[in-house]
């Protein structure tokens, strides 16, 4: 990789507390010993109270890669917009476990996007367009980011970029305040994507009788 160290090494897509092995955690300390990496992380796409909970009560993990967007509000907000809620409030959530000591990294800020589905990946069928029309709102990605980064818990965000113009606004939303006009335009969209995304706080778990994995459908 040409380099001598790795700023953080993440134990990838840790969605159980079980997960975090202590085996997993000795060879972070390890490699941390040994000046391989600099931070040991954990990243967790669901069940992100769980696993984040036991991260800071282990107090080893420097630094925690969590799912984080304006799709999961508090419960109270969410009930007052009439839009399906998970039962944690991962604001408080992320505050919390920035409060334990761990850096606060967030992904999935955007809540889906359209850019693979316009690059025509076909695991959004044939058809793109219906999916980019109802996925699509000029203003909401730069409003997304915004919402996310006015959390004072998060210490940055990874967001993906194709070109300029998004290099751009992702630059914008570092820069701007979050205001009355983003909110309409997430309540809007949060309307709009509310049937289609999957906030992966695993509700449907343990739902289907024939023991198919909802969740893991849905992500895929």
């Amino acid at each position: 990789m040409g380099t001598d160290y790795l700023d953080i090494w993440y134990l990838h897509m840790k969605n159980d507390p079980a997960e975090v092995t202590d085996d997993l955690l000795e060879a972070q300390r390890i490699a941390k010993a040994a000046g391989k990496i600099r931070f040991a992380g954990v990243s967790t796409h669901f069940n992100m109270d769980r696993v984040l909970r036991h991260l800071a009560k282990q107090g080893q993990t420097d630094v925690a890669l969590t799912t984080y967007n304006f799709a999961m509000r508090s419960v109270a907000a969410d009930m007052n917009r009439n839009t399906a809620a998970p039962k944690t409030d991962m604001t408080a959530l992320v505050r919390e476990a920035r409060e334990s000591g761990m850096g606060i990294i967030v992904m999935k800020t955007l809540a889906g996007g359209t850019t693979r589905v316009q690059r025509g990946d076909r695991l959004y069928g044939a058809v793109p367009e219906s999916l980019v029309k109802r996925l699509g709102q000029p203003g909401a990605p730069l409003a997304a980011i915004k919402w996310a980064l006015r959390n004072p818990s998060v210490d940055t965000a990874i967001v993906c970029m194709t070109d300029h113009d998004q290099l751009q606004e992702n630059l914008r939303a570092m820069s701007e305040p979050y205001t009355e006009h983003d909110e309409t335009l997430l309540s809007e969209q949060l309307a709009r994507i509310g049937p289609i995304y999957c906030r992966m706080c695993g509700t449907c778990n343990g739902v289907c009788a024939k023991g198919v994995p909802v969740r893991t459908c849905f992500g895929s």
